[in-house]
């Protein structure tokens, strides 16, 4: 027991992990730094737009208390909340408990901001008003020390921390700019006759130390607020869990109520129109209409029948129903859209590393040149050198803020991961929605993503007994289209079978009256050496020209009987179609059935490009040619049957909500059976791609132009020097510019 209990100890553990106190995107790689840097992590992933940590460590080496204690040394902070990290219901808890305490501190911002607002009025109308007032240094001394020492103590002891560790970041710069103002101002208020004797102004900048926290306080409140836009739809999916009681009902059709967190696997449930499903499950009873919009993004009703599954936080809109009990609430599909929403807004794309790595340096190299520019200023300065000087040094420190760069791209990737899910499209990482842009081939397996994969009876041929035992096999071996068979001949005149035996893509066997039989299309058939003859044949060739697809059963020797069936192309790919060509993308379909089967299906989807009779293990070696030929391929399968063809692409779309589909068999994963996803998919790559390039743009731009003027390199020609507060406005502006350009992802239509 007890080895046991040591090897799980052992065994690695990955979370995700709420951090507080991060102010710009250089606290993102600081803690980043810090937390790869303990024994016992073996890697760690920061991200500043949605304050969370990806820590994957070992428990009996360090755990989630040294990992918080760690932080906490620097001036961060890990939430740890006392749940299970599976448990949806008790995350539930933890997300609004960590959301009460965001606002706490959203709340505490703002005061502090409006509070240094009105400490800083006073000191402009003293300042650009009444500059020769009487004891105008103390006065205006009184109204910045307020400012700087409660409204910016969190920058200075954010900064100390962050030099003991030898590292810097945003507040570093705050501190630096504001400190070095406040400093120069007090030094000249009590000794003003230093500068006065060396036939320099005593000049004070108490206005300039407190308005620059002032605006990056404001700026901060406007940052956090607009990035909250970005960062609701892990919130928004737990929010469609249900709070009440549910209604289970015993083996003697008594009810009784019950918690969501206390349903056990097989527990009979009773939804009632408007409820929410609470977990997932298979209905035993009732016809409900269920709106599973919140999971596929389509708002469309969808009637369910005995045997069909249904979802946690979908709302049943219609009819009392029975369902048992299957995937509980740490298991369902909404627990796992979750979890992958969570992990791909905290991944990263290639070069969001070399921009964090610029991150890394970018504070250190903003700190130099601003002493460059101080030291230019006094050595070449003229008259004001002094004056000057401290004012470039100020003004480069605080333009120069690395939050810009820092959100360039990580603000771009958690809008369109969130706008995927709205749209119910998963996306598993940052990296793969990178590269869906890159995509020139799709290729689709036919049944259930071309067609509704439920094809029907068209035609038979033979004697009754013969098609009887046809349906008999298949009803069993679950091969072709037994549920129709089944319905179409009623399971109750069917034979008894013995030792069936499923050869999967091909058919199936089995022993009727100690006779043998095979069922299967007509590859199968004559691998098996069957005759065919051919009044079959003949039929064979017409139905096929036709675009029917045919199911044979034999006896050991020749064919007995044959059905023709059809599989109906779904109105939603012809769009997808028309829309995937409009993008210039050529498409492929890939079938199972005979050549002319899959030519009629093609040709009734608009698809010029088609491979017939591939099965399963096929489909790999085709989407290996296609990239061979120096084709982007993403291949869209149903299942997970198709997971080596599926491994094999560039990109991999699973479609449909059930769970062999769902998180690990593909790159994406449509949460529907709407294949119009696709191309979303495509253009929301191409969109983030755009969005992307446009915020580095912009924060290349700025820097290059922001610094130099900032340091005064407009003087010379123009007599102009930038002023901090015009500086920390612009730092502001530019933070708030690629947010809000991000922003523009979750308010496109995709089309």
């Amino acid at each position: 027991m007890s080895s046991s209990s040591n090897i799980e100890q052992n065994k690695p553990k990955k979370k995700i992990f709420p951090v507080l106190n991060m102010h710009c995107a250089a606290c993102a790689i600081n803690a980043q730094a810090i937390l790869k840097a303990q024994n016992g992590v073996l890697d760690a992933n920061v991200s500043y737009t949605n304050a969370t940590a990806i820590i994957e460590y070992t428990p009996d080496i360090i755990d989630e208390f040294q990992l918080r204690k760690v932080l906490q040394s620097v001036g961060y902070d890990l939430f740890l909340e006392e749940t299970d990290d599976n448990d949806v219901n008790t995350k539930e808890t933890a997300i609004r408990h960590l959301y009460n305490l965001q606002q706490s501190e959203l709340q505490s911002l703002k005061t502090k901001a409006f509070f240094a607002a009105l400490c800083s009025i006073p000191l402009l109308l003293v300042s650009y008003f009444l500059p020769t007032m009487p004891f105008e240094p103390y006065i205006m001394c009184i109204f910045a020390t307020p400012v700087v020492f409660y409204c910016g103590g969190p920058f200075f002891v954010r900064a100390f921390k962050q030099a003991l560790h030898k590292s810097c970041n945003m507040s570093t710069l705050v501190a630096l700019s504001s400190g070095t103002a406040y400093l120069y101002s007090v030094f000249n208020t009590l000794f003003p006759e230093i500068l006065i004797s060396r036939h320099m102004a005593a000049s004070t900048y108490f206005d300039v130390s407190a308005i620059v926290i002032t605006i990056v306080l404001f700026g901060k409140f406007l940052e956090e607020t607009i990035k909250s836009q970005m960062t609701g739809s892990v919130e928004k999916l737990i929010n469609l869990l249900p709070k009440s009681v549910v209604t289970i009902v015993d083996e003697y059709g008594n009810t009784k109520k019950n918690q969501v967190k206390d349903i056990q696997k097989g527990d009979i449930i009773q939804v009632n129109p408007y409820e929410k499903i609470p977990v997932d499950g298979f209905i035993i009873s009732g016809t409900p209409l269920i709106d599973e919009s919140m999971l596929g993004g389509e708002s469309i009703l969808i009637e369910k029948k005995m045997g069909n599954t249904v979802f946690a936080g979908t709302v049943n809109q219609k009819d009392t129903f029975l369902f048992r009990a299957e995937n509980l609430s740490d298991n369902t599909l909404l627990t796992q859209i979750i979890r992958q929403v969570e992990n791909a807004q905290v991944s990263k794309i290639p070069i969001q590393k070399q921009t964090d790595a610029i991150v890394k340096i970018f504070v250190p190299v903003i700190i130099c040149c601003a002493i460059l520019a101080l030291v230019l200023w006094i050595l070449l300065g003229g008259e004001h050198q002094i004056t000057h000087g401290l004012m470039a040094f100020i003004s480069v420190l605080i333009i120069a803020c690395p939050c810009a760069l820092g959100l360039a791209i990580p603000s771009v990737i958690m809008t369109s991961i969130g706008k995927g899910s709205e749209l119910g499209i998963l996306i598993k990482d940052a990296e793969c929605l990178e590269i869906t842009k890159n995509i020139n081939t799709v290729v689709f397996d036919k049944s259930g993503i071309i067609t509704d994969g439920k094809p029907k009876i068209m035609n038979t041929f033979g004697e009754t007994t013969n098609l009887l035992k046809l349906a008999s096999i298949t009803s069993i071996s679950e091969e072709f289209i037994s549920s129709e068979l089944i319905e179409h001949f009623g399971e109750t005149n069917f034979y008894p079978v013995k030792f069936v035996q499923k050869i999967p893509g091909f058919g199936a066997s089995g022993t009727i009256e100690d006779k043998l039989y095979y069922v299967g299309r007509i590859g199968f058939m004559r691998k098996q050496g069957i005759k065919i003859g051919d009044s079959f044949m003949e039929k064979f060739g017409e139905w096929s020209e036709e675009g029917k697809s045919v199911a044979w059963v034999s006896d050991e020797k020749e064919a007995l009987a044959c059905v023709a069936f059809a599989d109906q192309v779904k109105e939603s790919s012809i769009k997808a179609i028309k829309k995937l060509h409009v993008l210039r993308i050529n498409t492929y379909m890939l079938g199972p059935e005979n050549p002319y089967v899959v030519k009629a299906i093609a040709h009734q989807a608009g698809i010029k490009n088609f491979k017939a009779e591939i099965l399963s293990f096929g489909k790999k070696d085709f989407i290996k040619e296609l990239q061979e030929k120096g084709k982007k391929v993403a291949f869209v399968a149903e299942s997970a049957d198709n997971s080596e063809a599926l491994a094999q692409a560039d990109i991999s779309i699973a479609i449909g909500k059930e769970k062999d589909t769902i998180i690990d068999a593909a790159k994406m994963t449509i949460i529907s059976n709407d294949i119009n996803k696709v191309p979303q998919a495509i253009m929301l790559s191409e969109l983030t791609s755009r969005i992307i390039t446009q915020n580095l743009f912009l924060v290349l731009i700025y820097t290059i132009i922001s610094i130099p003027i900032a340091g005064g390199v407009l003087y010379p020609f123009w007599g102009f020097i930038l002023p901090p507060t015009i500086a920390c406005l612009a730092m502001v502006l530019s933070s708030a510019s690629v947010v809000l350009n991000s922003l523009r992802i979750k308010w496109k239509k995709l089309d």
